[in-house]
Formats: structure tokens, C-alpha cells, sequence
């Protein structure tokens, strides 16, 4: 149960196996590869129940870098003051020279030199690559902790902002050289159990969701919009299989998305649901007059009938006014730098 991570590499238009990383001095029951992320030639993995000097299953997270076809440990880190059972390692993300740990069973003890009792509330660390090699940069808690809230338990880092979740995901942003929670996002139901920031865009995945029909599971769309975080749309799958965890794991580059589920067609397996971004989400956000076709895209005829008659039932309306038409000055029109539009002429 020690764990391992195995390393594929697109090569030749195909994937083929490169490597196998371990914690080297991994024993038995120690959780490494419970959470791994990849940037560049770096890749985090967690280790949540590492046993270490300060107590067992207190967690770690390793940094590995490519040397070659090789990947070497880079570092080890772990909690500053960590307690017995801590989970320091159960979420891991890389963003350029940082990397966010997240430690859902992170405690603290009474003020109270009397009380003995250890509150767990959860905590996450980041850590910046410097000229002298890796350094703890802050520790971070919400503002107003809940006990038993398991923050940290999944988290994600984009350039100066980091989601990191318990019930609910929280904002941070670095202000300088500290980080200060920015918002409190409120889910339509159920918690988060992933998380995904891009940007002004986050996708949260809750696998324990209830919808009106039963069904388990849903990602949610937040926006931010002159310095405030909205819900801007809910997705579920098309086909349900039985009641699942959908929103298990959660993974997204630019406008595709794909979505982990504990069930698929059939009851002991799992499945993972792809999908990409509609002009629908920009009905939701922008509520246009009309969208242009550029591009190459814009030479289809079929889709000036076809996406219309598809985007209804995922517009936030019982109308849909926005039409979809294609470019006036040719599909190479884009080089004039904007999209021009005059009033109708009767």
C-alpha cells in the first residue's frame, strides 16, 4: 500500500509508458500518489499518511523533477507543526515556481492551558521555488474556521489566486507578499469535492448533490465579475447510470472539461464524462444580440441550424433571443481586429 506513480508520455502521436516514481522510502500503508499534479517538467505528489518524525500518518508531498526520461525528488515537504493524523499531502497543485499543499486534518490547540483538546479545522500551505531552492511561503486557514470542516481537502492554484475547499471552496488571493481569503463561494447544494481555477473562472465539483430526480452529483460555473464571484451555470451529465458520484474528480484545460464518476454503465465501475464548452455559457454570461462565426468554423452551414436548436434547454431562460449568423467579410475576416456590426436596414 505504499503507493506509486507511473509516468506516460506523448511520443510519435502515441502514448507510451516513461517512468515509475516511489517515495523510495515508502512502507506499507502510506498513501503516496493520493494526489499528483504535473507542470512542465515538475510534478507534485501527496503522500497523506507518510508516517514522520512529528507523528504517524501525519502526511508529506513530494516534488519530483525530469532529468531526461528521469524524474528525481526535488523536495519533501511537510507541515511546520503537524499533529498526529494530519493528512498533510491529501491535495496538491503547481502553478509555475508555486505549489499549494492542502492538509484537511490540520488541528489546533485550545488557548486555554487547561484544554487538552486538539480542534481539527484543516489548513493549506504554499511553498515558492526561490534562488535557494524551495521555502514555505505562508499558512492559511479561513478567516472563520469550522471545526471539523476538512479544508484543504482539494484545492487549485492560478497565478495569484488558489481555491481551496472544505464544505464550501474559498478564495484566496496574494496581495503582496501574504494571502488574504477574498470570497466564500455558496454552492446550490450539496459540497465541494474538487475544484478548478482558471483565471476569473471556477469549476467546482460536488459529488454529493442531490437533484430533484435523485441523482447524485454536478459541477458548478463561478464567474468573477468586477471583483465578485457569481454562479453562472450547473452541469450534469446527459445520461445517468444508476445513482452516481458525479463530481468524484474534476480536470480542465481551456474549454474542455472532463468529469470523474465512482459509477458508470455499471455498478463497480467508474467513468469519466467529457465535455466541452457551448456558446450557451456565453448566452448565460454576456446575454448577446448575436454571435458571429470567424474562422474556418463559420464555413459549416449545418451549425447555423443545428448548435440554435441545441443550446435551449441550457440557456438560463424560457427565451432565447441571440442569434447566431455567420461573418460578412470572410473567414480570415478576424484579422481586422474586431467583429464589425451595423444596424439592420429596412
Amino acid at each position: 500500500y505504499a503507493g506509486m506513480v507511473h509516468v506516460h508520455a506523448l511520443k510519435a502521436g502515441a502514448w507510451g509508458y516513461l517512468n515509475l516514481m516511489t517515495a523510495g522510502d515508502g512502507e506499507e500503508k502510506q498513501g503516496f500518489g493520493s494526489a499528483v499534479d504535473i507542470e512542465g517538467d515538475r510534478v507534485a505528489v501527496g503522500m497523506k499518511l507518510d508516517n514522520t518524525p512529528y507523528g504517524d500518518a501525519a502526511g508529506s508531498a513530494y516534488v519530483f523533477r525530469r532529468d531526461g526520461d528521469l524524474w528525481e525528488v526535488e523536495a519533501i515537504f511537510q507541515d511546520t507543526d503537524p499533529q498526529v493524523v494530519e493528512r498533510f499531502g491529501s491535495a496538491v497543485d503547481l502553478d509555475g515556481d508555486r505549489l499549494l499543499v492542502g492538509n484537511p486534518y490540520d488541528v489546533i490547540r485550545s488557548s486555554n492551558p487547561t484544554d487538552l483538546t486538539l480542534y481539527r479545522y484543516g489548513s493549506a500551505s504554499f511553498f515558492r521555488l526561490g534562488a535557494g531552492g524551495w521555502e514555505m511561503e505562508a499558512k492559511v486557514r479561513p478567516a472563520v474556521p469550522l471545526q471539523g470542516g476538512d479544508f484543504g481537502r482539494t484545492v487549485s492554484l492560478k497565478g495569484d489566486a488558489a481555491v481551496i475547499a472544505s464544505g464550501a471552496p474559498y478564495v484566496f488571493r496574494r496581495i503582496g507578499s501574504s494571502w488574504q481569503q477574498e470570497s466564500i463561494l455558496s454552492l446550490p447544494g450539496g459540497s465541494a469535492s474538487a475544484v478548478v481555477l482558471q483565471q476569473d473562472r471556477i469549476l467546482v465539483a460536488s459529488s454529493s448533490r442531490t437533484n430533484a430526480a435523485g441523482r447524485y452529483g454536478a459541477v458548478f460555473e463561478f464567474v468573477r465579475q468586477s471583483g465578485v464571484w457569481s454562479h453562472s451555470a450547473t452541469v450534469e451529465p446527459q445520461i445517468w447510470f444508476g445513482l452516481e458520484s458525479f463530481g468524484n474528480a474534476l480536470a480542465a484545460e481551456g474549454e474542455v472539461m472532463v468529469v470523474g464518476t465512482r459509477r458508470g454503465q455499471m455498478d463497480t465501475s467508474e467513468a469519466a464524462y467529457v465535455f466541452r464548452r457551448s456558446p450557451a455559457g456565453v448566452i448565460n454570461l454576456l446575454d448577446p444580440d448575436v454571435i458571429v462565426l470567424g474562422g474556418g468554423l463559420s464555413n459549416i452551414d449545418a451549425l447555423y441550424e443545428r448548435i440554435p436548436a441545441l443550446w435551449g434547454p441550457h440557456v438560463f431562460s424560457d427565451r432565447v433571443d441571440t442569434r447566431l449568423v455567420r461573418n460578412r467579410h470572410g473567414d480570415s475576416s478576424g484579422v481586422r481586429g474586431a467583429a464589425w456590426l451595423w444596424p439592420a436596414r429596412h
